[in-house]
């Protein structure tokens, strides 16, 4: 049944929050978002909610279905239009749980409560086939001229989206983003494919996809949801494999530093190949393609390897050396373990993007034997 809100269906605002719109619908919410500022008042009010219990379900692992149908039961009126009374009700049901993760995430241990960390997105820039750049940050419902190549403007979603007017261009020019540590970004491909680059990630692709085939580069982890198009396969190269799909969403994690790669499906199907192997994977599966082109297939929980996409780091029995490393990409530190033995124990949790390390590092001392010490900007892990 479609429910309402002002003149919209709440389950397209609630796939538009989530980053699952398509984009139809995305310039559908854009067009309701522009029309009056009560839309834009109910939308704020709309995403707080949804956020506050995006949380809940990460840190308590609920089910992505179930999460949607309580946040609708909690937010729809059906005969009413949305009040600022419904976020109260919500905000009521979820405050204990909101409570409990506030104290997980600003805890510490000499009774101060640490700043948040400040994620550095403004060096996030865009560099252009003749080689310069241009800082990404300031073009929130803006748009500018690049005589060369286009205009360039970010959508109400802050999503990137690059027009080309370059029509002597034959695709082999290369745009280039790239993310700082501490920071993310999204945006649109020329093919209206979404991409999610996570910190200090670098992603290529030509300024319009031809001779039948749409093929990018990614340094670092990027998340795609692929537009279908069954006549130009979707390719994702990286340092030990290429991922080929027709339209699915996947998560790739390739970083120079790292001795694999990892590629998790979220749903469709991919093809993962190197010089020597190949293999299919689908939904719920995840290969691991080494550096001596080995291609290992797994079961996983995709919720933990695209947390990072909702803005939550979660681990679960996941080693600590794995652990340091991805917050390493995200706050300027070093880890140093004493031996490895210690980056082999496990750790499950979960904590919000912006947690100051401080916390994280705390809490994980309380539900494990180690113990950090920090000195100048490395961080030494020993048993305790």
């Amino acid at each position: 049944m479609t429910t309402e809100m002002n003149d919209i269906d709440i389950n397209i605002l609630l796939k538009y929050i989530s980053k699952q719109a398509d984009r139809n619908e995305i310039e559908l919410v854009n067009a309701w978002l522009e029309k009056y500022e009560a839309n834009r008042d109910e939308f704020l009010m709309l995403k707080k909610i949804h956020l506050s219990h995006k949380e809940v379900a990460a840190i308590n692992s609920i089910k992505e279905e179930e999460s949607w149908e309580r946040l609708k039961l909690r937010t729809i009126d059906k005969k009413k239009k949305f009040r600022l009374r419904t976020f109260y009700k919500v905000a009521a049901v979820l405050l204990p749980f909101l409570i409990v993760i506030g104290l997980l995430r600003n805890k510490n241990t000499d009774g101060v409560t640490p700043q948040e960390h400040p994620f550095n997105k403004n060096l996030t820039y865009i560099i252009f086939p003749d080689g310069t750049t241009h800082n990404l940050l300031n073009h929130k419902y803006q748009e500018f001229d690049y005589p060369k190549y286009g205009t360039i403007y970010k959508d109400s979603t802050n999503l990137l989206v690059i027009n080309c007017s370059a029509k002597e261009k034959e695709g082999t020019d290369q745009f280039t983003i790239v993310t700082p540590l501490g920071g993310d970004y999204d945006f649109f491909l020329p093919d209206g494919s979404k991409v999610i680059l996570n910190s200090l990630s670098k992603l290529s692709y030509p300024i319009r996809f031809t001779n039948n085939i749409r093929k990018i580069s990614l340094t670092g982890e990027a998340f795609f949801e692929v537009s279908k198009d069954k006549k130009k396969p979707f390719i994702v190269e990286t340092q030990f494999a290429q991922v080929k799909v027709l339209g699915t969403s996947f998560n790739v994690n390739a970083y120079e530093s790292d001795e694999y790669n990892e590629v998790t499906l979220v749903e469709g199907h991919v093809k993962v190949n190197n010089s020597s192997n190949e293999t299919f994977l689908i939904p719920g599966k995840q290969a691991i393609c080494s550096r001596k082109n080995i291609i290992l297939v797994r079961d996983v929980d995709v919720n933990i390897y695209t947390s990072w996409t909702r803005g939550i780091f979660e681990f679960n029995k996941m080693s600590l050396k794995k652990i340091t490393t991805s917050l390493e990409r995200w706050y300027n530190i070093e880890f140093s373990f004493a031996d490895n033995t210690i980056e082999n124990k496990k750790f499950t949790g979960a904590f919000k993007k912006g947690t100051s390390i401080e916390s994280i590092l705390n809490f994980i001392e309380e539900t494990t034997n180690v113990k950090f010490i920090k000195k100048n900007d490395i961080v030494y892990v020993v048993e305790k």
